[in-house]
């Protein structure tokens, strides 16, 4: 079994999921590993995760160790990089995530992402990129912005956009995509299609 969910916090308070044998990985909600605490949401998301993201071959680990040439391997072979560039969003939708609905999620403060906050990233992401072969030929790496409504912060968009098509690495493709709520698409549009962004709309009424 090489499949774990790893329910004892790391140093930093954080607990993971880890499967080898579908190469995923990810960060566990804490009311995920409680299953004492859930309420049903929590309870039905843990059960889905189990049978769906782990399979057969899920066990629970109490302890284990994650070393460094496991983790520099899982970003080599990266298969999407999530931005969350603003937490400001243009509307309030009863549904989303960070509604009215929901509770336990950060506070949103209208910060927004820059390109000098992630630099470091990037410049570790292509020194590992240069160095360490990635699993497979022609690796495609996803590139996503997220938000609040990400479309309020393009400065950030274009750069990020800009310094991964200029990458030069053997074998690494990259592509786009957002999740917006679409209320200023007119105005980005041309650069959303120029880059061949992938959406996913959100639409409230």
């Amino acid at each position: 079994m090489d499949t774990y969910i790893l329910s004892q916090p790391t140093r930093s308070g954080n607990s993971y999921w880890l499967s080898n044998h579908k190469n995923l990985c990810g960060l566990a909600h804490p009311q995920l590993m409680n299953p004492a605490s859930q309420d049903e949401y929590y309870y039905r998301k843990r059960q889905y995760l189990i049978k769906h993201m782990v399979a057969n071959d899920y066990v629970e680990q109490h302890s284990a160790r994650l070393t460094a040439d496991m983790i520099r391997n899982k970003v080599v072979n990266l298969k999407q990089l999530v931005f969350e560039v603003t937490d400001s969003c243009n509307l309030r939708c009863k549904y989303c995530g960070y509604g009215d609905l929901y509770e336990g999620y950060d506070i949103r403060r209208n910060s927004k992402m820059t390109r000098e906050q992630v630099q470091p990233l990037f410049d570790y992401l292509v020194g590992l990129w240069t160095q360490m072969p990635s699993d497979s030929y022609n690796d495609g790496t996803k590139i996503s912005f997220y938000g609040g409504e990400p479309l309020l912060n393009m400065p950030f968009i274009k750069s990020a956009v800009s310094f991964f098509k200029n990458l030069s690495i053997h074998g690494k493709q990259f592509s786009f995509s957002m999740t917006s709520n679409a209320i200023l698409l007119d105005r980005h549009i041309d650069f959303l299609a120029e880059n061949e962004f992938s959406l996913l709309i959100s639409l409230d009424h």
